[in-house]
């Protein structure tokens, strides 16, 4: 009599169900959609570190005192969607070739002169029309300005809300009133 060797069809179905089940808990508990989520937070966060560490150089090398325009305060989208801290007749979006420009005509209306500490400016990781960033500058108080975005990842999602600045109305994190605010001024 012969043997056969090999796996009978409730074995293989079996073993296909064991894998599927844990292939299930293992993407439960490494949920990668918050891990792409925080990735992109840490990128904001880095992004607007280094703009207020260009902005203050400005301030610290300039010979005489830096004053920051009011500038358009319009999101980083190429929708031009209105950002919260302007009226829609200030409101003037740069075009969407000139986001990332040092030159004055970015989403930071500043000109970063010759020798920049960037250069070019970010944008948000996902550009969408509830995450982007925003400008906001003082023309009647030398140095001040404010650089703000949406957080999306729940473990960094505190930060809009401890930050210091005036934008933390934070229940669902996408009202108009949740932002993560740096700068030197966090009420603008």
């Amino acid at each position: 009599m012969q043997t056969k060797k090999g796996f009978t069809l409730i074995e293989l179905l079996i073993v296909i169900g064991i894998i599927a089940i844990l292939a299930t808990a293992v993407l439960l508990v490494i949920n990668p959609a918050q891990i792409l989520s925080e990735t992109r937070d840490t990128q904001r966060l880095s992004d607007l570190d280094t703009v207020k560490a260009a902005l203050n150089l400005m301030v610290y090398n300039a010979a005489s005192a830096v004053t920051f325009v009011t500038g358009p305060g319009c999101s980083v989208t190429v929708t031009n969607v209105q950002s919260p801290f302007t009226s829609p007749a200030a409101c003037t979006a740069p075009s969407s070739a000139n986001l990332r420009t040092i030159l004055g005509s970015g989403w930071v209306p500043m000109n970063f002169g010759t020798n920049p500490a960037i250069t070019v400016l970010p944008i948000d990781p996902t550009q969408t029309a509830v995450y982007a960033y925003h400008y906001k500058g003082s023309n009647t108080v030398n140095g001040t300005f404010e650089l703000d975005a949406k957080l999306e990842s729940t473990k960094h999602r505190d930060k809009m809300i401890n930050d210091g600045g005036d934008q933390n109305a934070c229940i669902t994190y996408v009202e108009q009133g949740c932002w993560y605010e740096v700068g030197t001024s966090l009420t603008l």
